[in-house]
């Protein structure tokens, strides 16, 4: 490792312990599932299927997450 990656390394390391006990899983893992949730808004929003989502999301509780995340999809 080179000299100045060392704080870098521990502060970044740091904050994904932060970031792990807070979320309650793996930083890792996280990333995972938003990478999939992101493919899964750009498949549906690709193929005209929004209003069917926003609906589905709606009625799971996660409607206004959706509406959030969807533009940043298109």
């Amino acid at each position: 490792m080179r000299e100045e990656t060392g704080p870098f390394a521990t502060v970044l390391g740091t904050v994904t312990a932060r970031l792990e006990r807070a979320g309650g899983m793996p930083l890792s893992d996280a990333v995972l599932h938003l990478h999939a949730i992101r493919r899964f808004l750009e498949s549906c929003a690709a193929c005209g299927a929004e209003r069917e989502l926003m609906g589905a999301m709606g009625r799971a509780g996660v409607g206004d997450m959706v509406e959030a995340l969807l533009p940043l999809a298109r």
